[in-house]
């Protein structure tokens, strides 16, 4: 029921008191931490992401976000991934609480410019995105290869855990997937969440 509030394990719960003690109990058993990587030349569009201190080393983010989060610091570039404001990437706060939780993390590249230099599954039909301004995503078929190649993957997963928790890096997703969602007819511009402040689109 809505405006209910209660205590869970520490947690202040309010609103749906009893989905979130299902939730919860999920939350207490075997959980691992999958982060799919990718790259889209879109995010070189410049204006469209902050993941990077130009709009070309954005293709660089998701490699060095997991190898910070698996090894602790980026190998293929020694340094750590900020914004053109010199802000750190988020995955410095998924790393804290990762490791907070003691959580197994899987990284798996969708379609990262180069493979990470760290342990990680590479999907068979992985591909880099397209410019959504002059080109393709994907070629065509490419992303229902992708789709069942995850879905493959996540019910492997399912096997050994309670839990999956899907994150991810990918520099430019927020502004496709806006144009995903408007292509379907949802009003999605300025409504998807971005990691700038402002939303680019």
């Amino acid at each position: 029921m809505v405006g209910q509030r209660d205590m869970i394990g520490g947690i202040r719960v309010e609103g749906y008191v009893g989905q979130a003690h299902g939730f919860i109990d999920v939350l207490q058993g075997r959980i691992i931490f999958v982060i799919v990587a990718g790259s889209t030349r879109t995010s070189t569009i410049p204006g469209i992401s902050v993941a990077g201190p130009s709009p070309e080393v954005t293709m660089l983010t998701p490699i060095l976000d997991v190898e910070y989060l698996l090894a602790g610091k980026p190998i293929t570039l020694n340094a750590v991934p900020v914004t053109p404001e010199g802000l750190p990437t988020p995955a410095v706060i998924t790393r804290a609480l990762v490791y907070r939780l003691g959580l197994p993390v899987l990284v798996v590249d969708a379609g990262c410019s180069s493979p990470p230099r760290v342990p990680h599954v590479a999907l068979p039909s992985r591909r880099m995105g397209g410019r959504i301004d002059v080109e393709p995503a994907l070629p065509r078929g490419v992303a229902k290869q992708l789709y069942m190649e995850a879905r493959l993957l996540g019910a492997t997963l399912a096997y050994g855990h309670d839990a999956l928790v899907v994150g991810e890096t990918i520099p430019g997703g927020t502004t496709v997937a806006a144009a995903v969602l408007e292509a379907l007819g949802y009003r999605a511009l300025g409504r998807v969440s971005s990691s700038s402040v402002q939303n680019p689109h």
